[in-house]
């Protein structure tokens, strides 16, 4: 029989909404006994207006310092058209951070990657 890694730990999450309309989760989750071994997940959410999707998130793991961008960090943001109930159409911008050049040569310090992706998505809420 395989062991079985802990999953002791701390875990919550907070949600906060502003008249059931506009919606901030944040939600962190950190192994006991092991330092800058957590997760963060922080989205928000505006509802969706004639058709149109605005969404945002940040993550990162091994977390050390919260508020560091660093190669640990993930920022992203989607703007989207549904012009049918199933079917969306949107631009996903994700920004994320390296301390290796272009060449792949360490750097002294992180630089932000910029990602621009256009996508066409079928959408099935359950």
């Amino acid at each position: 029989m395989k062991n079985v890694a802990s999953t002791r730990g701390y875990y919550g999450e907070i949600i906060l909404s502003v008249l059931g309309t506009l919606n901030i989760i944040t939600g962190y989750q950190a192994p006991f006994n092991n330092h800058n071994q957590g997760m963060i997940h922080s989205e928000l959410q505006l509802p969706e207006i004639a058709g149109i999707v605005l969404r945002g998130a940040y993550d990162k793991t091994n977390v050390g310092r919260v508020f560091v961008l660093d190669n640990f960090s993930i920022l992203s943001a989607e703007i989207g058209y549904k012009p049918m109930p199933y079917l969306m159409v949107s631009t996903l911008y994700q920004r994320t951070f390296s301390n290796r050049g272009p060449d792949g040569k360490p750097l002294d310090r992180y630089v932000a990657q910029d990602r621009v992706e256009p996508k066409v998505s079928l959408v099935f809420e359950f």
